[in-house]
């Protein structure tokens, strides 16, 4: 996708019976400015066995068009996302060392076993993804009727369907930043809304399961306990929550981390902190703020767009694309020159090659002052002493747990306050079991070791924690680190 496809895009998801759209038409200073739109229709779009009813989706779109907010939209080229339950979704097991020639018949191979079909017979496209000597595929692919579904309801409208994005490819690139390289998660996409909350689940290289966990049916708490036992069943035990949509907001991290039992990031923090230079870049108007928590998959689309241009779904997947890595190809403005300039251009080049073969053979001896010769004292270099470099930490990343067993009211707060102002952002506080420990403790992660000196310098300069009040946290644990007060912190 060319950079400029960006300047003026329409980011349209068209669910079972949900449209939202947002709109970014090009502005000065390279922000955009935001139309958009939601609604939810009384009549599905298309059924469960994926017949697409074009007439009401054109409806649909246009209505979305014309009462968009805060105008209607001109814009003319869309990048359709699309529910996952619509495509095919495979990952494979790759090679680190493959080479990308051979991917594309890979999968073919692979799909044509799997899926029991031709690849040609879809649009399909797939993304590459390595981490910790290890590679991964993930295919999309989309049958062609449905795709040219989609296509006549939108070329009713004079629309162009410029690509097309699987949801949650969308959704995963909201918190894709904040996945370690060094770290294998398992991680629940939940988007909360009453009545209509989802979840999926992801790993660190991306989807694992196309399917939709409803977390809806017995009330969200309680639904959303029994999608993590089902999982646990199936030995995937979760280390973290993303917790989206715009009632989401009304859940208080640190008492929804506990009542769930699994660490909880809310998406609004990792947006805020992560995604901010994308929000800086939509327009928005100040007495009507924009809700990308209810538009995370159109604002996931944006960004995955940016971020993953050369992704298109087409009918010969990258093969009729640029090849990933290759180079782009930049043609540089073409500047006339005059006879007059050609000709003071070759007389400088041959008076300047003249001058540097011919001068050093001509024999010019000039009077020169004889210097005194010094006497030169060889000194010994002391070897100084290297310090050792002091660990980076990911501060916005690293999830901490205080825990307040002084007994002093407010301790753990004053705690936290000091770690946000030095910018650590996950944080939860609560009470420990005793509430008189004389002695602050601290238990770490074994890969977190090396930069709990930084650590603990932070959250209070003038702590000393003993070694005896250290230990190892296992691996399993949500928390990166636990701290835990005493009444020797101050």
């Amino acid at each position: 996708m060319n950079p400029k496809d960006f300047y003026n895009m329409i980011y349209l998801f068209i669910d079972r019976n949900t449209i939202k759209l947002l709109s970014l038409s090009k502005a000065l200073l390279g922000q955009f400015n935001s139309v958009y739109f939601q609604k939810k229709h009384e009549n599905d779009l298309w059924s469960k066995d994926k017949a697409i009813n074009v007439d009401l989706i054109a409806s649909a779109v246009k209505e979305a068009l014309t009462l968009a907010r805060p105008q209607a939209v001109t814009e003319k080229e869309v990048c359709l996302v699309l529910p996952q339950d619509i495509f095919e979704f495979r990952e494979y097991d790759i090679p680190v060392d493959i080479s990308e020639s051979a991917i594309l018949p890979f999968i073919r191979d692979k799909a044509r076993a799997d899926l029991k079909i031709n690849l040609n017979d879809l649009m399909y496209d797939y993304l590459l993804v390595k981490q910790n000597n290890h590679a991964k595929v993930l295919l999309f692919a989309l049958d062609k009727s449905i795709y040219n579904s989609y296509l006549q309801a939108l070329q009713l409208l004079g629309l162009q369907i410029v690509n097309v994005v699987p949801e949650t490819l969308s959704y995963f690139k909201l918190f894709e930043k904040t996945l370690r390289a060094e770290k294998k998660e398992n991680i629940l996409y939940v988007f909360y809304k009453e009545k209509e909350s989802f979840s999926y689940l992801y790993n660190s290289f991306g989807l694992v399961s196309p399917v939709k966990f409803p977390v809806n049916k017995e009330g969200f708490e309680v639904a959303l306990k029994n999608v993590i036992e089902k999982l646990k069943k199936e030995n995937i035990s979760l280390n973290r929550i993303i917790l989206s949509g715009a009632g989401s907001e009304k859940f208080r991290q640190d008492l929804f981390t506990k009542e769930i039992g699994v660490w909880t990031n809310p998406l609004k923090k990792i947006i805020l902190n992560f995604y901010q230079e994308y929000l800086k870049l939509i327009i928005i108007s100040p007495a009507e703020p924009f809700p990308f928590l209810d538009f995370d998959v159109c604002l996931g689309a944006f960004i995955f767009s940016k971020e993953n241009s050369q992704f298109r779904l087409s009918d010969g997947g990258k093969d009729q694309k640029q090849p990933k890595g290759s180079k782009i190809s930049i043609r540089l403005p073409s500047v006339g020159l005059k006879a007059r300039d050609l000709f003071i251009f070759a007389f400088s080049f041959i008076l300047t090659f003249a001058i540097i073969y011919f001068l050093p053979k001509v024999n010019i001896s000039l009077p020169l002052t004889t210097p005194k010769e010094q006497v030169k004292v060889k000194l010994t270099p002391m070897p100084t002493a290297k310090p050792s470099p002091t660990p980076a930490i990911d501060k916005k990343a690293l999830k901490i747990k205080i825990l307040n067993g002084s007994g002093i009211k407010g301790l753990a707060a004053v705690a936290k306050k000091n770690l946000q102002e030095k910018e650590y952002v996950e944080i939860l506080i609560g009470n420990a079991d005793s509430f008189d420990l004389e002695k602050t403790s601290v238990q770490v992660k074994k890969d977190m070791e090396p930069i709990l000196t930084t650590f603990l310098a932070d959250v209070n300069s003038s702590l000393k924690v003993d070694k005896s009040q250290i230990t190892t946290l296992e691996s399993t644990q949500s928390a990166d680190i636990i701290l835990t007060l005493g009444k020797d912190f101050e």
